[in-house]
């Protein structure tokens, strides 16, 4: 007999129904079986991996990066051309690769377990060479507050970023100016290529500069019993301290007299600040005259004259030279240059000639230039009326006729004979290339003579 019994188990209530079946010969018992736990439920998702080679080409020698990424993974393992355990997600380089590589990775999580592999492609024979990246700075050392210039350049780069001191993606080759810096400062350029990544750095150092000062006298000589002032200035200054013709503390800026001086003083002011000390002296000379001398005092010219004037001043400074108040001259009371050479202009009559010191302005001196526009003397008691008058005549005055010194016989010429005849004055006259003014004396002996 044969018994088939099937078991129904309903969801609801728990029944179970068993049913026989009989059959002749032989007795099977199948059981089947439908459970349920309140409706169902739904299965764990199985690990997903993302996994990746940067570069996934590189030269023999070189190295690449595995990147990776894993969700619904609690475990990671890696096998193939590299190995052990490994985080759920990361990158790690590769060591130096001679032949192409398979990286596998393979993580488990609750829902099962999934893997990936990625490969990278060792090349041979010709290579691509890794950039190579310069990276410098004009000046290295700069004072506190100024700049410094970077220049760099990259062969077999593709792209260059900057990092450190300065930021961005940058050209492959070019130059920048850091901007005022404050404190030392490093630079950071890396670069990219078919043949892989280089990069160079370079630190500029930023320095504290000493203190910068000042210290001018004024005027710079004087004459004896009398006084100077002393103006100072500092930048990058904590304190100053006067010495030689002064002593003590001083501000960092300000001005004090010297005092009546009798001889000649030299002035230090040292200043000191976070970059060191810096020191400057102003010497005072003291000369015993307070005038400036001019030499010729007195000169006689024509329009076409030039007169070659001297200055002795005190201390042996330099002059400025004035004519008639005017620094220079112009063109109508004559020009003066800088080393005193006069050239009349277009406005006759005396003009005054000044010099004055440079190291002190209270030194001066004076002379006179006579200038006339008188063409000659061409007849006898100078026109034809015989009246001896030459009004165009500015240097022989009374004053100075009357002036010792100033008035006299200035050169003597020998003739052959007694010169009876009305001497004759030609000014301007050109000569072998040259401007003279002349003088024309005939003698009893039939002879003239033109003197210089």
């Amino acid at each position: 007999m044969i018994s088939l019994h099937y078991m129904h188990m309903n969801n609801s209530n728990r029944h179970i129904t068993f049913t026989r079946i009989a059959a002749a010969g032989l007795s099977i018992a199948v059981l089947y079986a439908l459970a349920s736990c309140g409706g169902g439920s739904a299965s764990t998702p199985a690990p997903t991996l993302s996994l990746s080679a940067s570069p996934a080409s590189i030269a023999s020698g070189g190295s690449s990066t595995i990147n990776w990424s894993s969700t619904n993974a609690t475990s990671c393992t890696a096998s193939g051309a590299w190995s052990g355990t490994v985080a759920t997600s990361g990158s790690q380089p590769t060591a130096a690769l001679k032949a192409s590589a398979n990286f596998t990775l393979s993580c488990t999580g609750p829902g099962g377990m999934s893997s990936a592999t990625t490969s990278v492609t060792v090349t041979t024979g010709t290579t691509t060479p890794a950039p190579v990246v310069t990276l410098g700075a004009s000046p290295n050392n700069v004072p506190s507050g100024s700049a410094a210039t970077l220049n760099w350049n990259a062969t077999n780069a593709t792209t260059c970023t900057a990092s450190g001191g300065w930021s961005g993606a940058k050209a492959t080759s070019g130059s920048t100016s850091t901007g005022a810096l404050t404190a030392t400062t490093s630079y950071v350029l890396s670069c990219t290529g078919a043949g892989g990544a280089g990069s160079a750095a370079t630190t500029v150092t930023v320095t504290t500069a000493a203190p910068a000062v000042t210290l001018t006298a004024s005027p710079t000589i004087i004459g004896t019993g009398t006084a100077a002032t002393l103006t100072w200035s500092s930048v990058r200054a904590t304190s100053c301290t006067a010495s030689g013709g002064w002593s003590g503390t001083k501000a960092t800026s300000g001005s004090a007299s010297t005092g009546n001086l009798t001889a000649t003083t030299s002035y230090t002011l040292t200043c000191t600040g976070a970059g060191g000390n810096t020191a400057v002296t102003a010497p005072v000379t003291v000369t015993a005259s307070n005038v400036v001398a001019i030499t010729p005092q007195f000169s006689a010219l024509t329009l076409s004259q030039k007169q070659q004037f001297a200055a002795t001043v005190p201390g042996n400074a330099a002059a400025k030279w004035a004519v008639d108040g005017i620094s220079g001259g112009n063109a109508s009371v004559g020009l003066i240059t800088a080393s005193g050479l006069y050239s009349p202009g277009s406005a006759v009559g005396t003009h005054t000639i000044a010099a004055t010191s440079v190291a002190n302005s209270s030194q001066s001196g004076t002379a006179s230039a006579a200038v006339t526009d008188l063409a000659g003397v061409f007849t006898r008691h100078n026109d034809a009326a015989r009246t001896g008058e030459n009004l165009q005549e500015y240097a022989l005055t009374p004053t100075l006729v009357g002036t010792a010194g100033r008035f006299g016989k200035l050169f003597q010429c020998t003739t052959d004979g007694s010169a009876y005849a009305q001497p004759l004055y030609v000014a301007n006259l050109a000569i072998a290339s040259a401007v003279h003014n002349v003088v024309f004396v005939a003698t009893e002996n039939d002879s003239v003579y033109a003197f210089d």
